[in-house]
């Protein structure tokens, strides 16, 4: 599996275990939008009446200021919604771990590591999850603390492959956000 098959299955589970936070952030993206844009309308309303006593080319560099305003509010809507999302997703991680998906999804993950080091490979791991690297020609060592995934190392420690869900995640943090987006922004 790789990591952008990775990446697809961590996305496509957390759209599916998200769905209730989805409708919620909708609503809340429906709230702050409609919050921004009445924000807007009055300042918008508030730059017009002010706009007639000066002359005409006054009054459009106003009313272009205010809808500039409101685009500035409505970004600033969709950004904070956008890092909710993000913040919600990154924070299932510890949830994830509790499924077969994760125990396949790892394995894989350790094999390829364990591949591409090429020699004796020590992973590193969280504490009980020794039983999702069977059949791991590794040495394991349960002292990874709360990630999600694992760190593979060369015995000698020049090599190391970091595969927690919180560096890949990271890794594909643009890419994501951009999915994020095009979900609750369509």
């Amino acid at each position: 599996m790789e990591v952008n098959d990775l990446t697809s299955t961590i996305i496509s589970d957390a759209k599916k275990q998200k769905e209730r936070i989805v409708s919620g952030a909708k609503k809340e993206k429906k709230t702050i939008i409609s919050d921004a844009e009445k924000k807007a309308e009055i300042f918008i309303k508030e730059a017009d009446k002010e706009a007639g006593i000066f002359i005409q080319n006054q009054r459009l560099e106003k009313i272009a200021g205010a809808r500039l305003e409101a685009k500035k509010f409505l970004s600033e809507a969709k950004e904070d919604t956008l890092n909710n999302e993000r913040d919600e997703i990154f924070k299932r991680f510890p949830q994830f771990k509790k499924t077969r998906e994760y125990a396949k999804i790892v394995n894989e993950l350790a094999k390829r590591a364990v591949k591409e080091i090429g020699g004796p490979t020590i992973l590193h791991i969280s504490k009980g999850e020794k039983k999702f690297y069977k059949g791991i020609k590794a040495a394991i060592k349960e002292d990874l603390l709360g990630a999600t995934g694992f760190i593979a190392e060369s015995k000698n420690g020049r090599v190391k492959v970091d595969c927690t869900f919180e560096t890949l995640f990271r890794d594909k943090r643009e890419e994501m956000r951009k999915r994020i987006a095009e979900f609750l922004f369509k």
